[in-house]
């Protein structure tokens, strides 16, 4: 009878068969929270950046350096896409914003239609991690090719935190 017992406890407590977290084909469990960091700002944003690590699978960033402008006194931002590893650029699209650390494409985008958050940024603005509520699109991106190494695990915290499979993330360079 104890043997009957244990068993049922270890059956009870093991886990289940398929991890819950993130279904097939998704990057992200579409139930865990997610906010955007809310003082991230077109200020904030407004530089050249390298896309650093982004999801296997997942819309590739445009070109080598992506650089934010300010385009507006509402917050929106000029994202201009130019370097080596894009074939169509120079590529331009408006982001649009639609609230606090947030913007959504405004043209005929390789970008996602969804809206693309700030989910974290660190205090000096030198790494930040960009990403849809449903999943689709994330990336890490930051200010140098190099180096930055525990901004970058941050950035991968805060992913994983918001449920994304940070195991699909790879290194662009």
């Amino acid at each position: 009878m104890k043997r009957l017992m244990a068993l049922v406890l270890l059956t009870a407590c093991s886990a289940p068969d398929q991890d819950p977290r993130v279904a097939p084909g998704m990057l992200r469990n579409p139930t865990a929270p997610i906010a955007s960091q809310a003082d991230v700002t077109q200020a904030r944003l407004s530089a050249s950046w390298i896309v650093r690590q982004q999801f296997v699978g997942a819309p590739a960033p445009l070109g080598s350096t992506l650089t934010l402008a300010p385009a507006g006194p509402a917050g929106d931002l000029r994202l201009q896409a130019t370097g080596a590893n894009c074939a169509a650029c120079p590529v331009t699209e408006t982001l649009l914003k639609t609230g606090p650390g947030r913007w959504r494409a405004a043209g005929d985008t390789q970008f996602p239609t969804d809206e693309l958050w700030a989910l974290w940024m660190d205090g000096d603005n030198r790494t930040v991690a960009i990403g849809t509520p449903t999943g689709r699109f994330a990336w890490i991106m930051d200010r140098q090719a190099e180096g930055g190494a525990d901004r970058i695990a941050s950035a991968r915290d805060i992913l994983d935190w918001y449920g994304f499979d940070i195991e699909q993330l790879e290194p662009v360079r």
